[in-house]
């Protein structure tokens, strides 16, 4: 699936309109776009000018943006998603990829890449190319930020991808661990002025333990986890961060995930797992 390109790049396309045509030609421009403005093609409700997803069909509960918040069947079912061509780049502009939560419209990652890795869960998204002038004016460019937030002085969206994401827990065969307290390494260090968590998810993608440090306790039977960190804004914004959540849920201004590490917890129940003979006997 391919994202078509629609990078009109207004404010340099303007200044050449008003160089060539003249001031009276350049203001029946913007009117037409003024009245391209009021038109809603696909009765969505998101005018086409605003319009990521052009052409969605009747009765689909779309977004700001007018993309699908919620797709039925999964399109990719992977933990790391590669695409091809998204768009065409404009020559001389920065271009970073988009991956977007269809429902808040927050960023969830972004790459240079066209490669969103560490996906968990089943969600669906919006993907899309941002290029822009890379000047210092470029604003709402995180992790955490909502898409209509992400601007620049002279910059523009592709039209959106709207997929929805499959990622499989993947199950461990092997055990990693055989005690009820588990330490983990840190692999980076905690980004400075931000809180920083760890958690222990089940295969449902529910949080098990919620914790200031890499260290679990009292765990129980022979299970596979992923382990995760979350770094994020000490304002007060972070939502949904506890036991008994769905990792998915989980919402804040600023933040970002780790990578899932996968570890196998086999606690063996003593009334279960006895040694066992057999003995094969012969009859007479």
């Amino acid at each position: 699936m391919k994202i078509k390109g629609f990078f009109n790049t207004i404010c340099l396309s303007l200044l050449l309109v008003l160089n060539v045509f003249g001031e009276a030609n350049a203001r029946n421009i913007i009117e037409e776009k003024q009245q391209t403005l009021a038109t809603d093609s696909d009765a969505d409700g998101v005018d086409d000018m605003i319009d990521l997803c052009p052409n969605t069909p009747s009765g689909t509960t779309v977004n700001a943006h007018g993309c699908p918040v919620e797709i039925a069947n999964c399109d990719y079912t992977s933990n790391n998603v590669s695409f091809g061509t998204l768009s065409t780049e404009p020559v001389g502009k920065e271009t970073r990829y988009l991956l977007v939560d269809s429902k808040s419209t927050k960023i969830v990652q972004i790459s240079t890449t066209k490669t969103f890795t560490g996906l968990v869960g089943s969600n669906t998204y919006m993907i899309v190319a941002f290029s822009y002038e890379n000047d210092g004016t470029v604003t709402g460019l995180l992790v955490g930020s909502l898409l209509s937030e992400v601007t620049a002085s002279c910059s523009d969206f592709s039209r959106a991808l709207s997929v929805k994401i499959c990622s499989p827990f993947v199950e461990r065969s092997q055990c990693d661990y055989s005690t009820t307290n588990i330490t983990l390494n840190k692999a980076t260090a905690s980004p400075v002025g931000y809180i920083t968590k760890y958690l222990l998810v089940n295969k449902f993608g529910t949080m098990v333990q919620v914790n200031d440090t890499p260290s679990f306790t009292n765990l129980s039977g022979i299970q596979t986890y992923n382990a995760y960190s979350i770094s994020y804004s000490n304002d007060g914004s972070i939502s949904n961060l506890a036991v008994g959540n769905n990792l998915s849920n989980v919402t804040a201004n600023c933040y970002d995930w780790s990578n899932p590490f996968p570890v196998k917890v086999c606690i063996c129940n003593p009334n279960i797992c006895l040694p066992i003979t057999i003995v094969k006997t012969k009859s007479r």
